[in-house]
């Protein structure tokens, strides 16, 4: 008899532990972006340039919109196990030069390899696959 009570017991704090890491894992990864619009400060620690620099913004149906500095863009997004996942997207063919042409394939293609993003100190960060350092957006104002 008591070795059922103390597998009973130990199935109970197994359960308790799996659930807790559970909801860890759901508040990680809980971070409502919908409704909300970032402007670009830096692409993994090198500062964007331009007036006005370049944003995106989280609709509430899952829609992603947003300027990356020459060209305008469109897509889905959705949060997938704590992960962000964007795109496709669909992106206007304007000619874009220069620095401004460089940073626009950077911002690109920082928003098509999200390993994870973060809100910290008002930031939304979104770090590159094996990144330490992050892609910088600051709350656009509107």
């Amino acid at each position: 008899m008591a070795c059922w009570h103390r597998l009973i017991v130990a199935a109970a704090i197994g359960l308790a532990l799996t659930s807790c890491q559970a909801d860890r894992d759901d508040a990680a990864g809980s971070i409502d972006l919908s409704g909300t619009a970032w402007a670009l400060e830096s692409i993994a620690g090198r500062d964007v340039s331009g007036e006005p620099p370049p944003f995106l913004r989280f609709d509430d149906d899952r829609q992603l919109s947003g300027n990356a500095g020459c060209n305008n863009f469109t897509g889905s997004y959705e949060n997938k196990d704590g992960r962000l996942v964007i795109g496709p997207l669909a992106i206007t063919r304007m000619l874009c030069r220069g620095e401004a042409n460089e940073q626009e394939r950077r911002f690109m293609a920082a928003l098509s390899d999200i390993d994870r993003y973060e809100i910290e100190d008002d930031l939304l960060l979104i770090f590159a696959t094996g990144a330490d350092t992050a892609t910088r957006l600051a709350p656009k104002v509107e």
